[in-house]
This record gives C-alpha cells, structure tokens and sequence, in this order.
C-alpha cells in the first residue's frame, strides 16, 4: 500500500489495483471498513476516485454504479452517480465519504455482493453503456434483528457523489540529454515537464 498525501487528503493506492499511469482513465473504490459486512437497513461508507491518466482533458465522463448479488446473480442499479464531468488532463475526480444504503427490502437478501463501478459513457439501455473501465469490491450482507429502524433504506440509494473535488496530480517529469556532456565545467540539463 502506497500513501501519498496531496492538499492535506491521504490517498491510498494499492500498487496491485491502481496503476496511476497505466490507462487513460480508471475508476477506484476504496471502502472505510475492510472487510466489509454491513446488516439490511444499513449502508456503508467508500471514497470513490476517477483518474484521468491522458494528456487530455475529459469533457464528458459518467459514472455509475451497481449491486450484484453472487448466489444469482441477480443485479441491483445502475445507481447513477456523476453525469458529464469535466475532469482536466492528469487529475482525479475525488469523492470522499460516499454512503451506500443497503435497502430492508424483499428483494435483499442475505449473501454476498459485488459493489461495481463504472465510468465511460451511460445510457439507460445497458446494451449502449460505453465502459472506459470498472471497479469492485465484496459486501457482506447480514441480517441483524437490532439495527437501526430511524436508518432503514427500501431503496439503493446513495448520497454523496455530487461532492467530488479536483485534484492535479503530480507533473511527468522527462530528462533531456545533456551536452556537452556532464564532466565538462559547463553543461546544459534540459528537462521537460508535462
């Protein structure tokens, strides 16, 4: 695990799921509580990151999420999230403290889930969804005969995305040859910065 502290936010990046400069844009989720078991009627709590890799700006970048529930695999959502974002080029799109409600509802069951995200372009017709790239996590749904009745969800709701924030992420920095070369009492260093 990697931490890298930009304007006073501490990011986690796991070096084996994130490769900051592998694509041209990712979508990243990183849950409060690990592993996560989270009782119906209750939610959980995640970051979501988007990153923009390119030397480009983003004009247009959707995200969305989903609930799949693995004994079935029935799904849940697509629960939109961010719609037509600008993101400049070398930046993240971060949203911190996203809560997931987990619905008390028929449909709920107790078992195991994937939590996806995806970003690209959305369309209410699945067969048109244009997926730049996706990420998931494992939810542990249990039953709980206490929880909270003041907190209960009947729907898949969540709340917090419309809070994202820009971040620019650190400049390339590419060294230039040198001449005449660097024993000389006089040499010229270029370097470029992207």
């Amino acid at each position: 695990m990697v931490c890298k502290t930009i304007f006073g936010i501490a990011l986690a990046l796991s070096i084996f799921s994130v490769n900051l400069f592998a694509g041209s844009v990712e979508v990243v989720m990183y849950p409060h509580d690990w592993p996560l078991e989270v009782p119906i009627g209750n939610y959980f709590i995640y970051d979501g990151y988007v990153y923009n890799n390119s030397g480009d700006p983003l004009d247009s970048v959707d995200v969305w999420t989903m609930a799949i529930r693995r004994s079935d695999n029935e799904m849940f959502g697509p629960f939109k999230q961010l719609e037509n974002q600008y993101i400049p080029r070398r930046s993240i799109l971060l949203v911190r403290l996203v809560h997931q409600l987990v619905p008390a509802s028929e449909q709920t069951h107790v078992g195991v889930y994937d939590y996806v995200a995806y970003c690209g372009n959305y369309s209410d017709e699945v067969d048109l969804w244009d997926i730049w790239d996706s990420y998931s996590f494992e939810v542990a749904v249990t039953y709980s005969e206490d929880r909270d009745q003041d907190r209960q969800s009947w729907e898949w709701n969540n709340y917090n995305w419309e809070h994202g924030y820009i971040v620019q992420l650190q400049p390339e920095i590419h060294s230039l040859s040198n001449h005449p070369n660097p024993f000389n009492e006089k040499t010229t260093i270029s370097f470029d910065l992207m």
